[in-house]
């Protein structure tokens, strides 16, 4: 294949376009959310960012390789692991919380879509059909807490290991 210049410089050209708009999109998606304050809108579209931003966190603070799910599936995700980052042989599941119980306090929680099914017999299912995390999948949760910044370098993080939040 033989590419001159001219064509090398429209190939890239098309792409930075390609990514601006790309990215004009998601920013109005975002922005139209946050004024709406829809938490809900906001967290899906934040869910997998999230995973990206504290991947990048942690990489900073402990100064080592951290890795995606997708990353060591090779780009394939399995929607029944419970996790989205490890580090060794730990285990973290992420998740972005920008809603509040009150003003001082995030509404954290594990809401997950499973249901109770052959599939999911062994694991811990819920009086509403929903099948609980278990011990074995995630060893540390984090959870993102925006507090109403846009600003990544001004989100709040909280870890619980698995262990603290049994359910007996």
């Amino acid at each position: 294949m033989n590419i001159n210049n001219k064509e090398l410089l429209d190939w890239f050209n098309n792409l930075e376009i390609y990514e601006q708009k790309r990215l004009y999109y998601i920013d109005l998606g975002i922005n139209e959310a946050i004024k709406q304050e829809d938490s809900n809108a906001i967290g899906r579209v934040m869910a997998n960012a999230g995973e990206h931003i504290v991947r990048d966190y942690l990489q900073k603070q402990i100064e080592t390789i951290i890795t995606t799910r997708a990353e060591e599936d090779g780009g394939l995700i399995n929607n029944g692991e419970g996790y989205d980052l490890s580090y060794k042989n730990i285990k973290i599941n992420v998740k972005y919380r920008g809603g509040k119980v009150n003003v001082d306090k995030p509404n954290l929680h594990l809401e997950q879509t499973r249901r109770y099914s052959e599939k999911n017999i062994n694991n811990n299912k819920t009086h509403n059909g929903h099948v609980r995390y278990s011990l074995e999948e995630v060893d540390i949760f984090i959870f993102i807490i925006p507090n109403k910044n846009v600003d990544i370098d001004k989100f709040q993080f909280i870890a619980i290991p698995s262990r603290e939040l049994l359910d007996i």
